[in-house]
């Protein structure tokens, strides 16, 4: 590294490599800080998805793809046309595509050893670390391809399995380990950065003020590069044809909460070849960028948030949350009393505190009467209103079925999914649609695809019999919420939920038989598949999801 000198001294210029090769390894955005913060303060679902969509784990992969692809030719200074249009494109998509196919196959197969260990989950948590190190040593040293890319697919795919798998308890368990593992992998690599460090800032001697300037001018680059990518790829998004818009005030939370230099970052700066041009200089810029992430960026984040007024609930969050009290406390009431029924309580004691509860419930309704003469609320937002509160119940529908594993972890993905659907049609003043034929999720396509495979090779495979049941089992799972769960408790709450606020009759009888006539189509589907759809398979799909249950 540079040392000695004054500012006016002259310094060889930066190699573009070196260069290419700092902003490969700054790319890596960290957005844990940041979602916990939405989370904190109740940001909007939308904001929330902007943001941990746009940076992903594919994020982190892509990054370390790009710096194994510069760092070759960083350290060799030699540089070919060829090394972009032709082997260094076909590298980089071969080194993807085959880390995918790696890390499938690798989660899967050493994966399904959880099976066979669900009654000791010691030994379930050593079978997922070694995913992660499988899944990285046969990609890099049988296949050739990105280890990085493997380990991320590994864990998808291991992801996958223990949620058809593992029950609600034994999931939290293996969460919390591994929460556990990234809090000491980041704390080691945090760690190691400190003692580099100390060793940098003894090597600079009188050049600190051109490295300061030069950290400067890293923070700024980064800074440039993603108002640019941010402020331009939006505004190009939102001219394209039946685009939901993104508003300037998310533009600028995307813009400044894009956190850089996590683990990801400081991991391939430490791993930087010393015979690699301004090596040094690097690391340090990438440091200074993560300080400055860190406590400037992420310090002030909060501030920014408020200032742009987006901790404050929508009128449908609003909505929800009173829904949510009112529904808690009638339902606690309404316990109570089949408690009094069924034990002999003091009659002092019963009558204190369901007095109480009494209070409580009238408070509640109050709140929402005083909500809905505040707003004003047009015949729009009152059915907007309406759907969010019926959504709200399919949703604690669905989380009772799931508590009680009588549907699938995969199912309760699917129906949530579904969920999320509604609340942005109702964000955008549609209607919520009634429907059972919707698109299947990717991974049914899927398994259709491979029973078909299967079945063309070997027609009497139990395999693709396995597979068609699985398949058909989730379609029973999501019939079956509906028939008698989420959609019908929807449809009975109608009538409580006109009581709290004005609903006009026409808008209930609308939405009553809309309810009814979905409930409707999901039993003659439930009659179709036993009856006449798939007679051969009716007994084995009930048997197949009452031992799953």
């Amino acid at each position: 590294m540079s040392s000695g000198g004054d500012i006016g001294a002259s310094h060889p210029p930066v190699p573009i490599f070196s260069a290419l090769l700092f902003g490969a390894l700054i790319s890596a955005t960290d957005p844990v800080s940041v979602l916990a913060l939405f989370q904190k303060l109740g940001i909007s679902e939308r904001l929330k998805t902007l943001v941990e969509g746009g940076e992903s784990l594919f994020n982190d992969a892509t990054a370390i793809v790009l710096y194994n692809a510069v760092i070759v030719i960083a350290v060799s200074g030699v540089f070919t046309a060829t090394d972009v249009t032709g082997g260094g494109l076909t590298e980089f998509v071969g080194d993807f595509l085959g880390g995918i196919l790696s890390g499938c196959l690798t989660g899967m197969v050493i994966g399904y050893l959880i099976l066979f260990s669900r009654d000791n989950m010691a030994f379930a948590e050593t079978v997922s670390l070694i995913v992660a190190y499988a899944a990285f040593l046969v990609a890099e040293i049988f296949f050739g391809v990105s280890g990085v890319i493997s380990v991320v697919f590994a864990g998808l795919t291991l992801g996958w399995i223990a949620s058809l798998t593992l029950k609600p308890a034994e999931r939290n368990h293996m969460n919390d380990f591994w929460h556990f593992a990234g809090f000491i992998s980041n704390s080691l690599i945090f760690l190691l950065v400190g003692i580099t460090v100390i060793n940098l800032v003894e090597m600079m001697g009188t050049g600190t003020m051109i490295v300061l300037l030069g950290g400067g001018a890293g923070i700024a680059a980064v800074l440039a590069g993603r108002l640019v990518v941010v402020y331009g790829l939006t505004a190009v998004y939102n001219l394209l044809p039946g685009a939901d818009v993104i508003g300037i005030r998310y533009q600028h939370i995307l813009f400044w909460g894009g956190l850089r230099g996590g683990a990801v970052a400081l991991a391939l700066a430490l791993s930087i070849p010393v015979t690699v041009p301004f090596r040094d200089e690097i690391l340090l810029m990438t440091i200074m960028v993560t300080l400055f992430t860190i406590l400037v960026q992420g310090s002030t984040i909060h501030l920014l948030i408020s200032r742009l007024r987006l901790n404050r609930p929508s009128n449908l969050a609003w909505v929800e949350y009173l829904d949510t009290r009112l529904t808690t406390k009638r339902k606690a009431l309404s316990l109570l009393e089949k408690i009094h029924e069924t034990r002999d309580i003091d009659p002092q004691i019963y009558a204190s505190v369901h007095a109480e509860y009494v209070n409580a419930v009238r408070r509640c309704e109050m709140d929402f009467r005083v909500f809905e003469k505040s707003l004003n609320l047009t015949p729009k937002m009152i059915e907007q209103a309406l759907w969010s509160r019926l959504l709200s119940v399919q949703r604690r529908g669905y989380r009772e079925l799931y508590d009680k594993s009588l549907i699938s972890e995969f199912v309760f993905d699917i129906l949530t999914h579904s969920l999320n659907s509604g609340y942005a049609m109702i964000r955008n003043r549609e209607t919520p649609e009634f429907r059972i034929d919707k698109k299947p999720p990717l991974e049914i396509e899927v398994i259709r695809w491979l029973i078909a495979v299967i079945h063309r090779v070997s027609p009497r495979a139990p395999a693709a019999k396995n597979l068609r049941k699985f398949s058909l089992s989730i379609e029973y799972q999501t019939l079956i919420s509906e028939v008698g769960g989420a959609a019908s408790r929807a449809r009975e709450s109608i009538d409580t939920i006109s009581r709290d606020f004005t609903v006009p009759d026409d808008l209930l009888d609308v939405v009553r038989a809309g309810y009814s006539h979905h409930i409707a189509e999901c039993n003659a589907a439930l009659q179709e598949m036993g009856g006449k759809k798939y007679p051969e398979l009716a007994e084995d799909i009930e048997d197949y999801y009452l031992r799953m249950t």
